[in-house]
């Protein structure tokens, strides 16, 4: 989650919001959401974004998005390890959303 919205920070435009969500499903999963109206990724660079090392895009200044290009992977790797569903959706200009959907079996409640 840390990853996800540092990236939505980082290439949003400046007095935009950063949204973040958290939602339980009726089945007992728990989905949490990050939403950006940033410089968004084509279906190209999201690709290239999700894999290691695959630094794409620039923020809203022009600038370099800069780092290591581990986020993303890194997030997705994480959700799955934890039998989360990663979704990503973005388009340029628009912005991105990162869901995580964890499973009723891996969520405590009372």
């Amino acid at each position: 989650l840390i990853n996800v919205l540092g990236n939505a920070i980082k290439f949003s435009r400046p007095g935009k919001k950063v949204t973040v969500t958290a939602a339980a499903g009726a089945d007992g999963s728990v989905t949490l959401g990050v939403r950006d109206k940033g410089v968004g990724m084509s279906a190209a660079d999201l690709a290239q974004a999700l894999e290691p090392y695959g630094q794409v895009g620039r923020r809203p200044d022009g600038t370099p998005g800069g780092g290591t290009g581990l986020g993303l992977p890194l997030a997705k790797a994480l959700a799955e390890a934890n039998k989360a569903d990663f979704a990503i959706a973005s388009t340029p200009g628009k912005g991105t959303r990162v869901t995580l959907t964890f499973p009723s079996a891996l969520v405590l409640a009372e």
